[in-house]
Formats: C-alpha cells, sequence, structure tokens
C-alpha cells in the first residue's frame, strides 16, 4: 500500500510539473506584441520562460530594422543596425553588445526547428523601448528617432554594469558578504542572501529608458556595490527624488533661487536636492 501511494505521488508530480511547464511555455501565444503600433503575427510562435518573452530570431530582428547573421556550426547570431552589433550563442547567457559583455537572465534556444531569442534584451539592445502591460497582455516596442539604435556612449540599449555581472560571481559574492557580516549568525545569513538575490534579479530585469534613470542606477550600484537591496532602495528613492525635480514649477525668484542652490550643493544627489529644497523652503516661509 505504501508503495502505491508513493508511486501516485510520484505520477501526481510528474503530471502537475508538466502542466506548469506547459502552462509557462505556451503563455505567450496569449499576449499581443507591437512594434511601433503593428501587431506583429509572431507572437503567436513566442513563448514564455521566467518570465521572459522569447520570440523567433529573424522576425525581432527585422521589424527593428538589423540585418541578422546565424552561423549553425557555431550556434551563434550576429545583428548589426547602424554601429550596434549584438551577439548570443545558443543556450548561453552571455551575450555582446559592440564587444561590451553582458549577461541575460534566459538565452536564446531552438524550440520546434525555430531559433528564439529574448525580446526585451534585443529589443533594448538596438535603442528600442518596451512597456509590458500587465493588465491587456501585451507588449509595445517603440523605435526613437535616427540615431536610437547607437546608444549614448557605454549605455548602448542602457545595458547598466549589474547586468553585465556574471549571476555565478554575483551569487558567490552574495553570500561571502553574508557570511563575513554575521559569521555566526545563520538566520541573518539566509536572510540577507536571499534578499540581496531577490533584489539583485530585479535590478537586472529594470526595463532602463533615458540617460538619467541609467545614471541614477549606475550611481547607486558605485555606492553600494554588492549591497543589491540597499543599491535598489537607492534607485527607487533617488528616482523618485529626481521624477519631484523635474516635475517642480517655481513660480518665484526666491524659490528659484533656493533649487538652483541646492542643486549646485548636491548635483546628482536628488534625494538631498529634495531635502534641502523643502527645508530651505519651510525655513525661508517661516522667517516672512
Amino acid at each position: 500500500m505504501k508503495k502505491i501511494k508513493v508511486i501516485l505521488s510520484v505520477v501526481l508530480f510528474a503530471f502537475a510539473f508538466s502542466y506548469l511547464t506547459a502552462n509557462n511555455a505556451n503563455a505567450a501565444g496569449n499576449i499581443s506584441i507591437d512594434i511601433n503600433g503593428e501587431k506583429q503575427s509572431f507572437s503567436n510562435k513566442a513563448i514564455v520562460e521566467n518570465g521572459n518573452t522569447l520570440v523567433p530570431l529573424r522576425g525581432i530582428f527585422e521589424e527593428l530594422g538589423a540585418t541578422v547573421y546565424w552561423n549553425p556550426e557555431t550556434q551563434t547570431i550576429n545583428a548589426k543596425k547602424g554601429n550596434t552589433d549584438v551577439w548570443l550563442k545558443i543556450g548561453s547567457k552571455q551575450t555582446k553588445v559592440n564587444g561590451v559583455v553582458n549577461y541575460i537572465s534566459v538565452p536564446a534556444k531552438v524550440k520546434n526547428g525555430s531559433t528564439l531569442v529574448p525580446l526585451r534584451f534585443i529589443s533594448e539592445s538596438l535603442g528600442a523601448t518596451v512597456d509590458w502591460n500587465q493588465k491587456a497582455k501585451s507588449i509595445k516596442i517603440t523605435q526613437g528617432g535616427s540615431n536610437s539604435n547607437s546608444g549614448s556612449g557605454s549605455t548602448v540599449g542602457y545595458i547598466s554594469s549589474i547586468k553585465s555581472l556574471n549571476p555565478t560571481e554575483v551569487e558567490k559574492k552574495i553570500k561571502t558578504n553574508a557570511t563575513n557580516k554575521w559569521p555566526s549568525d545563520y538566520t541573518m545569513q539566509a536572510y540577507v542572501i536571499e534578499n540581496h538575490t531577490e533584489a539583485y534579479e530585479e535590478l537586472v530585469n529594470l526595463s532602463i529608458t533615458s540617460d538619467d534613470q541609467y545614471n541614477i542606477l549606475e550611481q547607486a550600484f558605485k555606492k553600494w556595490n554588492y549591497e543589491f537591496e540597499m543599491v535598489q532602495y537607492t534607485y527607487e528613492n533617488q528616482l523618485e527624488a529626481y521624477k519631484w525635480m523635474k516635475s517642480l514649477n517655481p513660480n518665484t525668484d526666491t524659490k528659484k533661487k533656493i533649487l538652483q542652490d541646492a542643486i549646485s550643493k548636491w548635483g546628482t544627489d536628488y534625494e538631498m536636492v529634495r531635502y534641502t529644497y523643502e527645508t530651505q523652503l519651510k525655513a525661508y516661509d517661516s522667517l516672512n
């Protein structure tokens, strides 16, 4: 009887796993993909793997105006558009954009004779903006002007240095830091590892759509390095303060002067710019 229960459990587990895997792989069939306002027919052949949408190789590259070269012997893909050169290898998480090594969470793959590549990585590498609408289950890809494919210096496709890290090395570094900081507190080690890993995964999947957003993330990473929870916290707060500053419209000379002084003092530390501006303005109002 015990043996029958074990066999039954294994069968049920296998069925459930197959069901979930099939649902994950076929989920993209219900996703609508638009490029520059035109719905793409290849969305029916796309798949979703670990939250990443993969689409047919030639479909995405050609729609974005890139020329693609496939080498069946080395299983490598080269795509060129203007000054941008994107390189991928089937089954490898390592990629290159203009020779700069980057790492993606889900590699290119061959499925049912079709070569599939990660939609977001390809689009952003070629200078396009990717917007995901969870409610509508739709992906909207918009290309910029004529120079959008050339990137912005080292920010080709807005791929940050965080995305260029080797995931295996990141895992080791997070564990080493946690062990060194909490040598005999295994509960804290587990807590720190879990939180930093989660923050790292979210940062890697960020959609960077502007130079300012890119720079805010890079500054946070330079400040905190592999303390990814703090990188994420700093990035989110600085980005919020930056958006506040951009929406601000000082309507008096005094307010303009206070804001300019705060920017001159703190530069791109937008949280401190906001704090200084608000406290200075409050002090000024109390005196008048």
